[in-house]
């Protein structure tokens, strides 16, 4: 059986951008490591944002901004 371990109190950071996780986690004395999934090129309108946590680790990915619905018109 494998044992899951809880990373709470990173596990508030999920969801987050990455600056509010950054801001959350100073806070807390927490200088956690950041990872991110895939291209790092900034490109307007996308946002970094915490995917997943790990002991002292923030995943994080980037997000496009706004209504996806809004583009289609």
């Amino acid at each position: 059986m494998t044992e899951r371990t809880d990373y709470s109190p990173l596990r508030a950071c999920l969801g987050l951008p990455l600056a509010q996780a950054l801001a959350f986690c100073r806070a807390r004395g927490e200088k956690p490591q950041i990872i991110y999934t895939g291209e790092r090129a900034a490109e307007e309108g996308l946002t970094p944002r915490v995917i997943a946590v790990r002991e002292g680790l923030l995943v994080v990915s980037l997000f496009r901004d706004g209504d996806p619905r809004e583009e289609e018109a």
